[in-house]
């Protein structure tokens, strides 16, 4: 919190919980490892033709990717929004105040 010469300045810093944070770099991690494997697989033995191999952990770090993107951004929007709504509504009442006395 700051105050600046039109009011007050609040800023909230919305992080992803620990143990979600630790879990994704596990996951991320050991899909990455699977991929990098994958990819040293099929270069050093090209007749492996298995080059859809390489789709499966490529979808498994985008749907991670996107799991962990859109579930924060649904619980942090209607977070900033309830705040907002809080600060306007004080807002509103110290103007109330000022204006009775």
């Amino acid at each position: 919190m700051s105050s600046t010469p039109y009011g007050s300045l609040v800023k909230l810093t919305l992080r992803l919980p620990l143990i979600a944070s630790c879990f994704m770099m596990l996951w991320m991690g050991g899909v990455s490892f699977a991929l990098a494997v994958i990819m040293i697989g099929l270069f050093t033995d090209p007749s492996a033709h298995s080059y859809f191999l390489i789709l499966v952990p490529i979808g498994m770090l985008l749907f991670g990717y996107l799991l962990t993107l859109f579930g924060f951004k649904s619980e942090s929007n209607p977070s900033i929004t309830f705040f907002q709504e809080l600060l306007e509504h004080q807002k509103e009442l110290a103007d109330n105040d000022t204006d009775l006395t």
